[in-house]
């Protein structure tokens, strides 16, 4: 589920995907840890601030690539970009284990 999207139509688009194959999403976030924030120069960069979200995500997935509905469990992280000025968020980033969640599903052997 991949992809870019942005705004927040790309949110909402992204958001209907994820529901179709995972109608039973479920994500539990476990910490919050700031991250120091440098430009490419390698001097701070004042105007964002980092936060990376551990979470354990879980539910049912019901797509194409089971026969039956299939539960699944895995870790993942989101990170969070906010602007120090407006405090908006300005990106956001989820890495997701799935190679964990396909051998869930069988569609791979570990």
């Amino acid at each position: 589920m991949g992809g870019k999207y942005s705004g927040t139509d790309g949110f909402v688009s992204y958001s209907e995907k994820l529901k179709r194959v995972f109608p039973e999403f479920k994500l539990s976030k476990h910490n919050f840890v700031p991250i120091k924030s440098t430009s490419v120069a390698g001097t701070d960069d004042n105007n964002a601030l980092k936060i990376q979200m551990g979470c354990l995500v879980s539910g049912v997935y019901k797509g194409a690539l089971v026969k039956e509905p299939q539960p699944f469990k895995f870790s993942g992280e989101v990170f969070f970009v906010f602007d120090s000025e407006s405090e908006k968020i300005t990106e956001i980033v989820m890495n997701w284990n799935a190679a964990s969640l396909m051998n869930q599903l069988g569609v791979i052997l570990s």
